[in-house]
């Protein structure tokens, strides 16, 4: 995504997730790739909602990772401060992932070995021989104006591709009425529950992996 990894970086009102989804079809085009399944992750899951309800005939299927058209207000408000508050510089990769262990619950369990592996990916070196978020500074700023609320309901209500829902079951972002709202409102939407686990599974854990092996008929 634009402003995140090594993407390039844009003015900070640009940082929507309706142009992260046009962006998503500007990509698909340019690759030539007329239909995809995608699997989401939180923001990517947000993506995911209004890309496949814009464009429900290039989707064959959806999995939603811990995200719903709704966010639960308490997982909201911790976002919202770790990431406005977060330190800007680092000094080594194990700091990286101190700090994820301490503001991501589902991380809290990973070996260090293996979050080590991970978080390395969201820094880069700074000029200074520290190490640096990859991600625009402006992204992490609070917007000095209160936006209008982004009503997923809508995209999601015109999602015709089969829908795959997981959920941590600690998870402060996505509700479970959310998910049974979510069934109600479309039919083709299957959940599963991981369990011992907050915002967001892995998808390494045995219950999702399982979900996903079955959802996508690969197993």
């Amino acid at each position: 995504m634009r402003g995140r990894g090594d993407s390039g970086w844009t003015p900070g009102s640009e940082y929507t997730p309706q142009n992260y989804a046009t962006d998503l079809a500007g990509l698909l085009d340019e690759l030539k790739i007329d239909r995809v399944t995608l699997i989401g992750t939180s923001m990517g899951g947000m993506i995911s909602i209004l890309f496949a309800g814009g464009y429900p005939h290039r989707v064959a299927k959806v999995i939603l990772n811990d995200i719903g058209p709704d966010i639960d207000p308490k997982g909201l408000t911790r976002i919202t401060g770790y990431v406005g508050e977060s330190p800007s510089e680092f000094n080594n990769l194990p700091e990286v992932a101190a700090y994820y262990r301490a503001n991501y619950p589902a991380m809290s369990n990973i070996p260090e070995a293996d979050l080590v592996e991970q978080v390395k990916w969201s820094v880069k070196p700074a000029d200074n021989g520290k190490l640096t978020w990859k991600m625009d500074p402006q992204i992490r700023r609070p917007p000095r104006t209160a936006a209008r609320p982004l009503d997923l309901w809508v995209p999601f209500a015109r999602i015709e591709a089969p829908m795959l829902v997981i959920r941590g079951a600690e998870s402060d972002i996505l509700a479970a009425k959310t998910v049974e709202r979510m069934k109600s409102v479309i039919p083709h939407v299957e959940s599963v529950e991981v369990p011992g686990v907050g915002h967001a599974p892995t998808l390494m854990e045995p219950a999702a992996l399982t979900a996903i092996t079955k959802f996508l008929g690969t197993g």
